[in-house]
């Protein structure tokens, strides 16, 4: 199956170095810079002294660069290559008081980890609201989709720190991770909104939101709740699912050629 979608994407990437040989169309590269927000799945909660906070807020930079061949006014084809983060980012927080009336200091923990996948996308792009051309400047919309594919990368990312601590029975515990099962590749659908920015009928500035679901595993995750006298478990599946906002800018390196 994931072969099969492989030797699709191929062939795409294949169509769209015809179109743009063709010279019909405009040709821009894109180069893009913003933020991400990893996601996963929580499989297995196991935790009884706390509670599981799954997907906390942890950002992480975003940038790459993309071709994209302007068919016309309405529709343009785009092959990507960034950074796509498959990670997670999850807590445990302490609210239920112990039996043994524990009254001193505890902490809660936090613990995140992703990697930098790199990820090649293919999409389409469709203008869904008019741009003003009686205006030197004005601000249209288009949305993008099509598919995605990570290859799997060495380099993890780290930002948050687990530290013993003590929770409010009074028990020492820290949480420990262990990534397990990555795969070679995962596949992504990538959804996509943008706010488009042109001064006198040429596109400028982008602000893009960006949502990319991730279709295959591409890695497990447990972490540990341990204290002296047991162990808790939580696992995650991650897929490379992210939310994030990215700002781009076309540099037009091929115009068509009128006389053709």
């Amino acid at each position: 199956m994931v072969l099969k979608i492989i030797i699709n994407i191929s062939a795409l990437v294949f169509l769209f170095g015809q179109m743009v040989f063709a010279q019909k169309g405009t040709l821009t590269v894109n180069p893009e810079l913003g933020f991400q927000i990893p996601l996963a799945k929580n499989t297995i909660n196991g935790y009884t002294k706390g509670s599981l906070k799954n997907n906390d807020i942890w950002v992480v930079p975003s940038y790459g660069i993309g071709l994209a061949y302007h068919a016309n006014n309405k529709t343009s084809f785009l092959l990507r290559f960034l950074n796509g983060q498959a990670g997670y980012s999850m807590g445990v927080v302490h609210k239920k008081p112990c039996e043994n009336g524990y009254n001193g200091v505890y902490g809660d923990r936090w613990t995140a980890s992703s990697f930098n996948e790199r990820r090649l996308i293919l999409a389409v792009e469709k203008q869904i609201s008019e741009l003003d051309k009686a205006k030197n400047f004005s601000i249209y919309f288009s949305i993008q989709s099509g598919i995605g594919i990570d290859f799997r990368s060495k380099e993890s990312d780290s930002s948050k720190s687990y530290l013993p601590s003590t929770n409010l029975c009074g028990e020492e515990y820290y949480l420990d991770a262990n990534n397990f099962n990555k795969a070679k590749i995962g596949l992504v659908l990538p959804l996509q909104i943008n706010i488009v920015s042109a001064y006198r009928g040429k596109d400028r500035l982008r602000l893009s939101v960006f949502y990319h679901l991730g279709l295959t595993n591409h890695y497990e995750t447990n972490v540990d709740y341990i204290s002296p006298n047991y162990t808790e478990r939580a696992s995650f599946k991650i897929k490379g699912s992210s939310f994030g906002v990215v700002a781009s800018y076309p540099i037009v390196i091929l115009r068509p050629n009128k006389n053709q």
